[in-house]
């Protein structure tokens, strides 16, 4: 395997080149897995090949079915496994076709890690759920409780109930509609008592 990468210059001139070269074996092809995460086949054109895994590597015959994978990853069957694979064309600095390199993830892993990735979903919409009902939960206590004492005081003032005073409890404007509804009560107490005592003048 060989690889070139022009030096540029501060001035963004070509100054060089270095040249790296690799052998094509086993270990080029697992380092190469390493850092991909998945299976990497290199397969010449004579028909040599060399595998990241353990196991039989692909023939040149699987990596050729669909032309397709050339172009994108697509679902191939190696060895009586599906991958999602890739297979990427291998050209010598002349043009001249080297072979293929294949590049492929077991279906099995894929479908785990979106397993996993839907579990982290549910999780945490269901943690988010929860936490949403406990504060609608809390919300309506917090405001079902003041404006139920307004209801019993406003029954109990149309029940001529005019002694009992009217709670002032819950967020400000609850306050301020139970001191209104308070004060109500008292107009009303101070007015009956008038009319009682005019009545008795009388």
């Amino acid at each position: 395997f060989t690889a070139v990468a022009p030096v540029v210059g501060p001035a963004g001139r070509v100054a060089g080149a270095i040249e790296i070269v690799a052998p094509v074996d086993r270990a080029f092809v697992r380092d190469l897995a390493t850092l991909t995460g998945a299976e990497i086949s290199i397969v010449t054109a004579s028909g040599q090949s060399v595998h990241s895994e353990d196991g039989t590597p692909p023939t040149m015959a699987e990596l050729t079915a669909d032309p397709a994978a050339a172009e994108t990853p697509v679902d191939l069957t190696i060895g009586g496994e599906r991958y999602l694979s890739m297979v990427l064309p291998l050209h010598a600095s002349g043009g001249a076709s080297l072979g293929l390199m294949y590049v492929g993830v077991e279906y099995d892993e894929i479908v785990m890690e979106q397993r996993a990735a839907q579990r982290e979903v549910l999780t945490a919409t269901a943690i988010v759920l929860a936490i949403g009902l406990v504060i609608a939960a809390g919300l309506g206590v917090l405001f079902t409780r003041p404006v139920t004492a307004l209801v019993r005081s406003a029954r109990r003032i149309q029940e001529n109930d005019l002694q009992s005073p009217v709670p002032r409890v819950g967020p400000r404007e609850l306050r301020a509609l139970g001191a209104a509804m308070d004060e109500m009560r008292v107009a009303i107490l101070e007015a009956r008592e008038n009319l009682v005592g005019a009545n008795a003048n009388l």
